[in-house]
């Protein structure tokens, strides 16, 4: 936005320019402006780098190190247009965007952790009654699990990324509590689907006399699972 900010405020003040040719005073304010956006132009390349909203302290300690002077004073809100200019960096122009361009892309990858961890913030497991069981059943389930693929995958694909370094061990812890969550979530499921064909087999009495052992063990799974969705 600020490249084409700066493009329409030249083409204005060339236009203000041949409109005040004959007005000597408005012609030469508008000459000075037009001079001075002119002289900015070259600077507009490093400052629109520079304001990369990824930038972080790290970035301009390695922008320091390339450049020769100490670019930590960027970050400040007080550092200004002309103090840029004073350090000279056109010919540095290059070295200072990959810096940058590094920055943005790390970046990404910062707010895309985020995000995956604030979706879960809105998460719940959600239960619900079983017919006249007396115990609840997990509700939604299609919904979770399927957050739970699209994080790993996500986690997977950032894990490959050369951009990663900073918050390697971030996805990589991610990755695994995604996944461990994931197996435990598909054996959970997986018990509650068995439970709730076999809950109406065995409340027969006519059952439990037929298949006695199997009643005995189905009646321990029963209990164990009422205890733990209660």
């Amino acid at each position: 936005k600020m490249d084409n900010d700066l493009q329409q405020a030249s083409r204005t003040m060339y236009k203000l320019v041949k409109t005040f040719e004959k007005t000597p005073g408005l012609c030469d304010i508008s000459k000075q402006v037009k001079s001075e956006l002119e002289e900015f132009m070259p600077v507009m390349p490093l400052v629109t780098a520079l304001r990369n909203p990824g930038m972080r302290m790290r970035h301009w300690e390695q922008l320091t190190a390339v450049v020769g002077e100490d670019m930590t004073q960027a970050c400040d809100e007080s550092f200004t247009l002309t103090k840029l200019k004073a350090l000279k960096l056109d010919d540095k122009i290059e070295e200072v965007t990959k810096v940058c361009e590094v920055a943005g892309k790390e970046f990404a990858i910062e707010q895309a952790m985020d995000k995956m961890e604030a979706e879960w913030k809105g998460v719940a497991l959600e239960v619900v009654a079983y017919r006249e069981s007396g115990t609840f059943v997990l509700k939604g389930v299609d919904v979770i699990q399927q957050l739970l693929d699209d994080h790993i995958v996500m986690t997977q694909s950032m894990s490959f990324s050369p951009f990663k370094g900073p918050f390697a061990p971030r996805i990589d812890e991610w990755e695994t509590l995604m996944r461990l969550v994931s197996d435990i979530f598909e054996e959970w499921i997986k018990v509650q689907r068995q439970w709730m064909y076999l809950e109406p087999i065995f409340s027969s009495d006519d059952i439990m006399r037929q298949l006695p052992t199997e009643g005995k063990r189905f009646a321990g799974v029963d209990r164990t699972w009422r205890k733990v969705m209660s």
